[in-house]
């Protein structure tokens, strides 16, 4: 089962590697940075702090400017050109000699995620060099070993077809791939932070029960949920998902007393967070920016909008500048004034977000059918909201190289859905059966309840981490594949013994003598 599980894994991060390369529009690398500071900072920024890291001056280098950003872009362009690096060779790198003569300092801001030009400029360091594509393949190289172990982790949960064919769903998502390889934001981190949580899952509720195995796991899970969360902080919403199968596991492996297995499973929740807060920096995503625009998804009444044109009106009708140090604190008294004055239009909003994830309501046009892929936002307050769902292709979309097909919502729904009702429609069924269904499907409630956190408490707005729910429905997919090939296999294995039987129940009976 390992073995099969591996074998689909490799295959699957082939493939990922493959539509990745596919997806990357344009041929050199002005192509892929267009206007636009979110495009071009974070490989201008990991260059600075390479150089910072590897070449020290006793001068700190002076605060660069916007065009600057431009000038670095058109650098590394020429560069890459001229060593012939093409956008799939993510890991060639070209000299950083055209960057020394004048240095510059690419800051923080005081609400940026910085893991991610950390990261960069750390494999810039491991590869000697400023390797001017990877910024578009960290994601992928992060998630292609998450699906060699999401498959070993079905396969040894006895769940051969799923282990090939979730981690194949993940890889053909053309919203997958381009979440993963979006320079724009780092949304993409949330995609990876859940993927990593999918194998930590089925291992808490399927694997097995050796100490060794769960000490391995339990340290790369902490690796890559500190990594990602580090890169985008959206991913601490995945937390509670971590510890609770955390929590399951240590059940089923330390033994002794009720204290003594407490005591362990403490020390082993400290162990999962401690590399993330350990590696925190002091900077963070904005919290109450987020939450006050994110209210524009489906406020119409109380001026919150989806949109920063909207938050810095209203933040120069208060006499503070973007950013400013009390900004936070203005956004958040503002949020928290309208959810005290009127809790039924807050829980009214949450209830929506919730439908709206769970249904992927947004995404109900079929283009195809109905010439649209997506729902056309209809209130001011929603925003930017469709921008945000252009930015990488929808969830209901899969590719194979260059090739892409869209796929009607209600087809990556429908097979989740119908799960429950094998459980209980199958009287028939052993226990050994009964119970893998059980905890099938206990694993898709612990991640659909994990994927939920980031939409309904923050935002649907966002597009990437409501769509990230797909994935549930996704793996919900794969399980229900693997039921109906078991039972296609239990029918054949019945039908040479029904066949034996018909035609014994057709032998005329042998007449006696005398009679």
């Amino acid at each position: 089962m390992r073995a099969a599980g591996l074998a689909g894994g490799i295959i699957a991060a082939a493939l990922l590697a493959w539509n990745t390369a596919a997806s990357l529009p344009g041929a050199d690398f002005r192509d892929l940075t267009p206007r636009g500071r979110r495009y071009r900072l974070p490989i201008a920024a990991a260059i600075a702090h390479y150089l910072d890291a590897e070449y020290p001056t006793a001068t700190p280098p002076a605060a660069a400017s916007s065009e600057m950003v431009d000038l670095y872009r058109k650098r590394v362009a020429r560069a890459a050109e001229a060593a012939g690096i093409r956008p799939w060779q993510f890991w060639r790198t070209i000299d950083a000699g055209p960057f020394l003569a004048d240095r510059l300092s690419f800051p923080f801001r005081p609400f940026d995620d910085t893991g991610r030009v950390l990261l960069l400029s750390a494999a810039f360091r491991a590869r000697h060099g400023i390797a001017p594509y990877l910024d578009f393949w960290l994601g992928a190289v992060l998630c292609a070993p998450l699906l060699a172990w999401t498959a070993v982790e079905l396969g040894e949960a006895g769940l051969p077809t799923a282990a090939l064919v979730f981690p194949a769903l993940f890889a053909a998502s053309a919203y997958a791939v381009g979440a993963l390889a979006l320079t724009y934001s780092t949304a993409g981190f949330y995609v990876a932070g859940f993927l990593a949580l999918v194998p930590w899952t089925i291992y808490a509720l399927l694997g097995s029960r050796s100490r060794l195995g769960f000490a391995g796991k339990l340290a790369l899970a902490a690796l890559l949920f500190a990594t990602c969360a580090l890169c985008r902080s959206s991913c601490l919403f995945l937390l509670p998902g971590f510890l609770v199968a955390l929590v399951i596991a240590s059940r089923r492996v330390f033994e002794g007393g009720q204290l003594a297995r407490y005591g362990m499973t403490c020390l082993a929740a400290a162990a999962l967070v401690a590399p993330y807060l350990l590696l925190r920096p002091p900077q963070h995503h904005d919290v109450w920016l987020s939450l006050w625009e994110g209210l524009g998804d489906f406020d119409r009444t109380k001026g919150h909008y989806w949109s920063d044109h909207e938050a810095l009106k209203v933040l120069a009708a208060h006499g503070e500048p973007r950013n400013g140090p009390h900004s936070e604190q203005m956004f958040r008294d503002l949020s928290l004034a309208h959810v005290r004055e009127d809790p039924p239009w807050y829980a009214g909003i949450h209830a929506r977000r919730a439908w709206v994830t769970l249904s992927q309501r947004k995404l109900w046009p079929w283009g195809p059918r109905d010439g649209v892929s997506m729902e056309p936002h209809v209130r001011a307050n929603e925003g930017a909201i469709d921008d945000y769902y252009r930015l990488t292709p929808t969830a209901d979309q899969f590719q194979l190289g260059a090739r892409r097909v869209e796929a009607p919502v209600w087809l990556l729904l429908l097979p989740t859905w119908l799960l429950p009702i094998g459980l209980v429609g199958r009287a028939r069924a052993t226990s050994e059966t009964r119970r893998r269904r059980t905890r099938g499907l206990a694993a898709l409630a612990l991640l659909g309840v994990s994927a939920l956190g980031v939409p309904v408490l923050i935002t649907t707005a966002g597009a990437i981490e409501t769509e990230t729910f797909v994935l549930v429905y996704l793996l919900g997919s794969a399980l229900a594949i693997e039921e109906m090939v078991r039972a296609a296999a239990a029918y054949n294995a019945r039908l040479p013994h029904a066949k034996e039987s018909v035609h014994a129940s057709r032998r005329p009976l042998r007449s006696h003598p005398g009679q």
